[in-house]
């Protein structure tokens, strides 16, 4: 079990003499090799999958001071395109992004990305209590508070999401950019809202430093001051919304690139039977989170990629399966939504408008081929026609 567990966590408890945890500050929770800079002898006795999907993980994340997922291509589903193309495409992509935004006049970067989409999209679930029928959850992501996205910008946002009243407001990520001098301006925004609340956390919202894995005191700050406005925040954690015919599970993940995302933890004790919705900030998740048994995986982190070309698509997008950059995806069974998110780290969108999405809940029973896969956009703003 703890091996099967290690497999599924960017870090585990390891249950083996031949390993031991490395008290490193730049991996603080990854195990390594208890031999420095070798893997031991029993590596070679143990399971093929156990080598691949556990001790690999830790090992070669640590010493190669990278996101334990990127050692393990497998786990996360198909292998990554060459180095070289992918770096090659970086190139191109920030070339483009920038001649956009000079092509575009200055709309890319002085309107465009303040003209929000308001998005609803049917949510089919199997298992759903009748009594949810018509539950309503509005999902904002991406919003990088202060220092690069406006406050009184995101505020609007906040009011005009109470305008709306759902039933569940869930937050998917990136509130500030690893920076803790905007965590109680982020936190007062999401504590302006009125619906329950409930957030999971992205790669922005950890450490001071681009080196997602390297801290948590970013997170840890955030969670204190969200949970002081009562504010549920999941970190591999399940969360019930409980009714007398029933459940409905909403499962928050850690960010994947944290090295503390593990379904094994946030999954544990949930039946087959009850619905459940999975907030996980990166696309690049849905794999590991499909094979748990989440229906539906609520996402953010690509901003859409904030500059789509015609024909080309998406310009820049930091994460490995490129083909989920925004809407809606059916992955192994499970149906994944990439939100293009409120904020921005730079001020320039293109034919990509921020984002914010309401789902709507039904029974999968009662809901048409044709339905189960629309998405519905408003363009308008709540209270106001298009």
């Amino acid at each position: 079990m703890a091996w099967e567990q290690a497999a599924d966590c960017g870090t585990g408890n390891w249950q083996a003499t031949s390993f031991a945890a490395a008290p490193s500050a730049a991996a603080p929770a990854m195990l390594v090799p208890d031999i420095p800079g070798a893997i031991p002898a029993a590596w070679h006795e143990l399971p093929n999958g156990t080598r691949r999907h556990g001790c690999l993980i830790g090992w070669a994340a640590h010493n190669r001071r990278m996101p334990a997922e990127e050692v393990d291509r497998e786990l996360l589903g198909p292998p990554r395109r060459g180095w070289i193309l992918s770096r090659i495409r970086t190139a191109l992509n920030l070339v483009g992004a920038a001649g956009i935004a000079m092509l575009s006049g200055g709309a890319a970067r002085s309107s465009a990305p303040f003209e929000v989409e308001w998005t609803q999209v049917p949510m089919p679930l199997r298992g759903l209590p009748p009594s949810l029928e018509g539950f309503r959850i509005t999902q904002i992501s991406d919003l990088h508070t202060g220092m690069s996205t406006p406050v009184p910008f995101l505020r609007r946002i906040i009011r005009q999401v109470n305008q709306l009243a759902p039933d569940l407001v869930a937050v998917t990520g990136d509130l500030v950019s690893h920076s803790r001098q905007w965590v109680r301006a982020a936190c007062d925004l999401l504590g302006e809202l009125t619906p329950p609340v409930v957030v999971a956390f992205g790669n922005h919202d950890y450490s001071t430093t681009a080196e997602t894995w390297k801290s948590t005191e970013v997170a840890d700050a955030l969670e204190n001051e969200l949970r002081r406005r009562g504010i549920v925040v999941l970190r591999n954690r399940a969360w019930p919304i409980q009714r007398p015919d029933g459940r409905l599970w909403i499962v928050g993940m850690e960010d994947l690139w944290s090295q503390r995302f593990c379904p094994a933890e946030a999954f544990d004790g949930l039946g087959g039977r009850e619905p459940v919705i999975a907030l996980s900030h990166n696309p690049d998740s849905i794999f590991a989170l499909a094979r748990r048994g989440a229906q539906w995986v609520l996402c953010g982190h690509t901003h859409g990629g904030q500059i789509r070309v015609p024909v080309a698509g998406a310009m820049i997008l930091p994460m490995r399966h490129k083909r989920f950059d925004q809407g809606l995806f059916e992955v192994d069974g499970a149906r994944m939504y990439v939100c293009r998110g409120v904020g921005f780290r730079l001020q320039v969108r293109f034919r990509c408008r921020p984002e914010v999405v309401t789902f709507t809940l039904r029974r999968a029973e009662d809901v048409s081929e044709n339905e189960r896969g629309a998405a519905a956009s408003d363009h308008g703003a709540p209270g106001t026609s298009s």
